[in-house]
């Protein structure tokens, strides 16, 4: 929930609460460590392409979706 104050100069009483959708979001991680100081990795955040959706109100009244798709990262770090 955001909020429930009423918006400067409406006409009306108070604005119905926003609410955030329910929300479950996949994340992964992989890594391969040669030594110590050298480790490769590869990671995946939004796998299961969730949106996030926000309403006024009830959930049969949407004021915002977002979708961001899965992203894909990788690479290598050192520790020295």
């Amino acid at each position: 929930m955001i909020g429930n104050a009423a918006l400067p100069g409406s006409l009306g009483g108070p604005v119905p609460n926003i609410y955030y959708d329910d929300y479950f979001q996949i994340d992964a991680k992989i890594q391969y460590a040669f030594t110590k100081d050298f480790t490769i990795y590869a990671e995946g955040d939004n796998l299961n392409n969730e949106p996030l959706r926000y309403y006024q109100g009830t959930s049969n009244m949407p004021i915002q979706n977002e979708y961001y798709g899965p992203t894909f990262d990788g690479g290598l770090t050192v520790d020295f």
